[in-house]
């Protein structure tokens, strides 16, 4: 349900206007929002704006990440509006959500300047709040797709610098930028039938995706999904997001930070954060337990060991449970993330466990024939789709192929689902 702009300001403190800076990169100091809950917006110079999100499961004790989405063209009214995102991204993930505000409404006035100004409101959430840098979702509708390109284009040129996130998500966007040579992460695409001809939305997707895939074919992240949603028009579709999150957790454990680093300066503590910097669980594990032997840790300290070793078990128990998940059902997505989640866990009594699941998903029958039918896809991609370019149709002459890869791929596999959506698009 939508909630006023008038009822949300009521309630929220002073919107505080920025300082008009023109770098967004220059250090951003709290504003008078620091570690405020709930909902608010903030002004920004040259007609921008941006709104904020805090998720109940915020708090000085539980850091969290970022969730960015840039709207569409005049959809700046709608700015406000979180219903989307808040279980399935925010709530689910302990992520502060921030909804870019174009006043103009027209994503490609300034698309320079309008990018700025959502780094800017990054970087000030980064500064009001505890933030996991690099433990976030960079996302865009339609017209905001142009915005959200040109910070990836920048960021993936200056090799990840400026760029907290690990997952870049577009719904129905008009991303027309090269998605090639980014940071690790996943990706989510997503476009419906009765849009696809709209500013050419599915040819943008479907190119983007295509570009991905040749990033796979050099060793990048094969998380890359693409969704097409028979019937649906222009909007976001509660799928489109629930797919994207589910999506999001397997990146998250991959890519993602997951101790605050500021709230642990104690010199006994400095080897154990610098390892879980490094996602070594191992050796924090290790240190840990031989700082715990010590009798002369002064209280607080003691008490911080102890968050550490909770923080450092509850991410070991979610890389098994994704690893077990992984294993079970897509082999593709397992064959590159369980060795990744192995190196994290390595010396801890989950890396075994993992090698298990990892060792039973490539003994697995189908094994092979699941990942031969995965990279004819990759192959098939690029010539799958033909027509007018009014909608998704399959070319002809690669249904049958299609539909040979789609019988061995499972079902439950992110690769088996999109390769049976698009042959259900067949005429």
């Amino acid at each position: 349900m939508l909630i006023s702009v008038a009822m949300l300001l009521s309630s929220a403190p002073r919107a505080c206007a920025e300082s008009g800076d023109d770098d967004p990169s220059a250090p951003v100091p709290p504003s008078v929002n620091k570690g405020h809950l709930g909902t608010y917006r903030v002004e920004q110079p040259n007609g921008n704006a941006y709104w904020v999100y805090v998720p109940s499961t915020y708090s000085d004790d539980h850091p969290a990440g970022i969730h960015l989405f840039f709207h569409g063209q005049n959809g700046q009214n709608w700015a406000q509006d979180f219903d989307l995102w808040t279980g399935p991204f925010l709530s689910t993930y302990n992520l502060i959500g921030i909804n870019m505000q174009y006043m103009d409404g027209d994503n490609g006035r300034d698309t320079p300047g309008k990018t700025a100004a959502a780094r800017r409101a990054v970087a000030q959430v980064i500064a009001d709040y505890k933030i996991l840098v690099g433990r976030g979702t960079i996302s865009s509708f339609s017209g905001g797709g142009l915005p959200h390109a040109l910070w990836a284009s920048a960021a993936f040129k200056n090799r990840g610098t400026d760029w907290p996130f690990c997952q870049s998500t577009l719904y129905s966007s008009n991303y027309r930028m090269n998605a090639m040579g980014g940071c690790p992460m996943s990706w989510f695409v997503s476009v419906g039938t009765d849009e696809w001809a709209l500013a050419t939305l599915g040819v943008d997707g479907f190119h983007r995706v295509g570009e991905l895939y040749q990033d796979v074919e050099r060793g990048g992240c094969p998380d890359v999904q693409f969704m097409i949603l028979k019937g649906k028009g222009h909007a976001v579709d509660p799928r489109e997001v629930a797919a994207s999150a589910e999506e999001f957790g397997r990146a998250d454990l991959a890519f993602a930070p997951f101790v605050y680093d500021a709230d642990y300066p104690e010199q006994e503590l400095r080897g154990i954060v610098h390892a879980c910097d490094a996602l070594d669980l191992g050796r924090a594990s290790s240190a840990i337990a031989a700082l715990k032997k010590r009798t002369t840790l002064p209280a607080a300290v003691a008490s911080k060991l102890q968050a550490l070793s909770q923080l450092v078990d509850d991410r070991l128990q979610h890389l098994s449970a994704m690893a077990t998940q992984l294993a079970a059902q897509d082999p593709p997505l397992a064959t590159y993330y369980l060795p990744l989640y192995r190196q994290e866990a390595r010396g801890t009594p989950i890396e075994k466990l993992i090698r298990q699941a990892i060792t039973s998903c490539s003994h697995e029958a189908h094994y092979q024939a699941s990942m031969d039918a995965y990279g004819a896809f990759i192959e098939l991609f690029p010539n799958l789709l033909g027509g007018d370019g009014a909608s998704p149709v399959p070319v002809p002459a690669k249904v049958s192929d299609l539909g040979e890869i789609v019988k061995h791929l499972s079902p439950r596999s992110q690769t088996g689902m999109m390769a049976a959506n698009i042959l259900a698009l067949a005429p």
